[in-house]
């Protein structure tokens, strides 16, 4: 059967359905549908990817088990809005106990090795709301999901992202850590300021006990300046010995 695709535009809410028949060799285009419509309502590629497996598994649930006797077709229905998509499946094969099925026991479809089964489960999980609806008409399951980062077109009364509480938190956890960061900085440097002040201070120091070291030898000399005094042999043993421990000295005069 030939599917079609029709847009109605109302409340801001955009509607696209297909119709496709129930076999599993259909199930590609449906994925392509719903990544389709999940990049309409601005999704992440997480988000749409969660959403395609959802639909998949749920059209795939209604392949195998309401049409598992008789051929039909799934009619899908999505409702799309900024940040939001509403997607019912309908099918008139057999009734599914959907609220009947119970969260399965992960750890023992690990040591078992089980495959499969996990479908509702997963349906559960991905998406935000989940309903099913048997009638004379047929089945009905419909499935929700909010987009996290959706903001730029969100409907009125929709909180965005930056409307969140992970948001906030992660806001303030971030503001947080960098105020941490100035203060441990601020401390680092005002002590490495600090220490670098007090080893100018003790160089400078030094320098200026030995400056006066040096002018009071050099008194006596300069009073009697005789060549080879002992004041002179004096003054320029103290000059050598200034030279060798102070290797930044050019020299001394």
């Amino acid at each position: 059967m030939a599917s079609r695709s029709a847009n109605v535009i109302e409340k801001n809410i955009e509607v696209r359905e297909l119709r496709v028949p129930a076999d599993e060799g259909q199930l590609s285009k449906v994925r392509d549908f719903i990544s389709s419509c999940c990049d309409e309502a601005g999704f992440s590629s997480r988000e749409t990817n969660n959403t395609k497996l959802a639909v998949d598994e749920a059209c795939t649930n209604i392949i195998k088990h309401a049409y598992s006797e008789v051929e039909g077709e799934v009619r899908i229905k999505a409702e799309i809005s900024s940040g939001n998509i509403s997607i019912h499946l309908f099918d008139t094969g057999e009734r599914f106990d959907f609220a009947g099925v119970k969260d399965p026991d992960l750890d023992q479809y690990v040591e078992t090795g089980r495959k499969g089964g996990l479908g509702v489960f997963l349906i559960n999980r991905l998406m935000d709301e989940v309903n099913y609806r048997a009638g004379e008409s047929g089945n009905e399951l419909f499935m929700s999901k909010s987009s996290i980062g959706a903001v730029s077109r969100a409907l009125p009364g929709h909180i965005g992202w930056r409307g969140t509480l992970r948001y906030k938190f992660t806001l303030r956890a971030s503001l947080g850590f960098l105020i941490l960061i100035a203060a441990i900085w601020s401390f680092v440097f005002v002590r490495q300021t600090s220490t670098i002040k007090e080893q100018r201070t003790t160089q400078w120091l030094e320098k200026r006990r030995l400056t006066e070291s040096f002018a009071e030898r050099s008194k006596a000399l300069l009073l009697e300046p005789e060549e080879y005094s002992v004041e002179q042999t004096s003054l320029t043993a103290f000059i050598s010995r200034i030279l060798e421990g102070n290797d930044e000295l050019s020299y001394v005069k």
